[in-house]
């Protein structure tokens, strides 16, 4: 199993006082098939202030321990007890039903050092949550972590968009001015498939212009 986690570029920035919101541009593969390198990811810091997590969320973390910050998927919730066995989630016991698509671990050996197909069970402690990357064989979550969970404090915010890498050599991650259209898909809790559709931007909001070269 491949120790990889969502390591990230992030540009912090204020929407006019509006809302605090960090664009976060995917560098590994850890959260493949939903999320691609280059994709680009805008995180709503104050989501959490007035709602609450809910489990199948993609969320910016921070680890202060390691000392690194990376996206993954709430999974388990304060009070619930987590497993994995043979590439199957179980909360409380029960299969948890996973409608999105996940990359399985090739082997299913319970390895200490790296747990990837089985693992627990693990009760999660109250106000704290598990999570989880799609890519279950190459990711850097909860399993690796020590302790296994994380608190409120370490959630950084809620993925609200993403916006998909371009295809061409040059590749400009966000492109927008005030009040213009941008290609990008709306991120719902389960995140089923990679549908693209216009959306407006709202006039207030300021998206970066990002440029990268491969």
């Amino acid at each position: 199993m491949k120790q990889t986690g969502t390591f990230v570029l992030i540009v912090s920035f204020a929407l006019f006082g509006i809302a605090q919101t960090s664009q976060v541009v995917v560098k590994t593969p850890s959260m493949e098939p939903n999320l691609h390198v280059d994709d680009l990811l805008i995180v709503d810091e104050q989501y959490y202030s007035t709602k609450p997590v809910l489990r199948f969320d993609i969320v910016l973390f921070s680890q202060p321990k390691a000392d690194f910050k990376a996206v993954a998927r709430v999974i388990a919730l304060g009070g619930e007890t987590v497993e994995l066995k043979n590439n199957r989630v179980f909360i409380n016991g029960k299969a948890l039903n996973e409608s999105f698509k996940t990359r399985p671990c090739a082997d299913e050996n319970k390895d200490p050092a790296f747990p990837c197909a089985v693992f627990g069970p693990l009760k999660v402690p109250a106000g704290e949550f598990f999570l989880l990357a799609d890519n279950r064989a190459e990711s850097l979550d909860s399993r690796m972590l020590s302790p296994h969970t994380i608190n409120r404090g370490q959630l950084i915010g809620k993925v609200i968009r993403i916006i998909s890498k371009p295809t061409s050599s040059r590749r400009t991650a966000a492109v927008c001015s005030t009040g213009s259209t941008l290609l990008a898909r709306k991120l719902s809790p389960r995140l089923g498939s990679r549908g693209v559709y216009n959306r407006k931007i709202d006039r207030r909001a300021l998206i970066l212009h990002l440029t990268f070269h491969s």
